[in-house]
């Protein structure tokens, strides 16, 4: 991952605050809430977090990057 694009995602992170003071992801099952968006959660992390994260990275950097 090039430092620019690490920057791209602690920015979109950072400015999906969503009303509240601090950036939060709603999440729900197997799935989660970003910019409107229903993304799914990568089920290869037995963490929550990384669940989220692994799967919001590949999300920013199909949109960013395409295929």
């Amino acid at each position: 991952m090039s430092k620019e694009f690490e920057r791209y995602i602690w920015r979109a992170v950072s400015n999906h605050k969503r009303g509240y003071k601090t950036p939060r992801i709603p999440y729900l099952l197997d799935a989660f809430l970003f910019d409107g968006e229903r993304i799914l959660m990568n089920a290869n992390f037995e963490e929550t977090e990384e669940k989220i994260l692994f799967a919001l990275i590949e999300h920013l950097r199909l949109k960013r990057f395409g295929n």
